[in-house]
């Protein structure tokens, strides 16, 4: 059964960076339990921080886009 306090997010996140090589794109994506208090902004930052954390060649990088959506599909859609 599904906890009323908490739901499971679905996101995703393209990010640019500028290397000697050029232009490099990167797509991450995951899914993540959303407390009551979560914003789609505080969800970004979260989430953008441990990308960075988890590939630190992208401390640099910058979005292009991000979405954050329920992760569950709605019946009937």
């Amino acid at each position: 059964m599904r906890s009323s306090s908490t739901r499971e997010m679905f996101w995703f996140m393209s990010l640019a960076l500028i290397t000697r090589e050029g232009l490099s794109y990167y797509r991450r994506t995951g899914v993540f339990t959303a407390t009551p208090d979560a914003t789609r902004f505080s969800a970004f930052e979260e989430l953008l921080q441990d990308v960075k954390q988890r590939t630190p060649e992208l401390a640099d990088a910058v979005v292009l886009a991000f979405d954050v959506r329920p992760n569950r599909l709605e019946e009937g859609a």
